[in-house]
């Protein structure tokens, strides 16, 4: 499937597969700070969709006889996962190679130049919630987190003019379910963050579990 295949096509096929494989990945001792991601957003965030690989082809699917390359902007958060991806790889029958990056802008350039590389390790934060904010990020020409087409624009362009916040996050779902399967992106960990509030801040109307919070749960004494 990596053969003379285009790039994106590379992806398609291959995160199928690295999503199978991961859906079943055991990972021990993870710190507490972490979680195996099931969806691009996380838990408690409106656009949160978990994406199932698992139906998809789960045997041995590398025969490319170089390594798959991977390019990866250099990060704690990548340095961490980075054995952790090699070894699902590894699992395909695949070795890796990974390429560094400074920052986005670099490791967008690097992939135009090129064309050999198959894949790209991001990670980005999504403190806003709000689903339009959110998905122009996602969505945006020339994204540096989803391998975005021309008719996924013009997707993006139709939901956000609805009127309906209700319909808008059910089509914003369907699109990130549709993209997932189509092997644009693989959601791999969700990194938390703590923050300390001041006083005078109330959490009194956030659940214990709620894993993100949205600002209109925050009353301000």
């Amino acid at each position: 499937p990596l053969g003379s295949s285009p790039l994106i096509e590379k992806r398609r096929t291959m995160a199928v597969a690295f999503g199978a494989k991961w859906a079943t990945l055991q990972i021990p001792d993870l710190p507490f700070n972490v979680t195996k991601a099931k969806s691009l957003q996380p838990a408690g965030y409106p656009l949160m969709t978990e994406i199932d690989y698992r139906p998809g082809q789960t045997q041995s699917l590398c025969v490319k006889t170089a390594a798959v390359r991977i390019v990866a902007q250099k990060a704690p958060q990548n340095d961490y996962q980075r054995p952790l991806v090699s070894k699902t790889f590894q699992t395909l029958g695949c070795d890796v190679e990974w390429i560094s990056a400074d920052s986005v802008g670099e490791m967008n350039d690097t992939i135009k130049r090129d064309p050999t590389i198959d894949f790209r390790l991001s990670s980005f934060g999504v403190a806003d919630p709000e689903p339009t904010t959110w998905m122009g990020l996602i969505l945006s020409e020339g994204s540096p987190f989803v391998d975005v087409v021309p008719s996924d624009l013009v997707t993006f362009k139709r939901i956000a003019s609805l009127s309906s916040r209700e319909e808008e996050v059910k089509q914003f779902q369907a699109v990130l379910r549709e993209i997932g399967l189509r092997g644009s992106y693989v959601p791999l960990f969700h990194f938390s963050t703590l923050s300390v509030a001041q006083p005078g801040i109330s959490f009194e109307n956030i659940q214990e579990l709620d894993e993100t919070v949205d600002y209109s749960k925050l009353l301000f004494k």
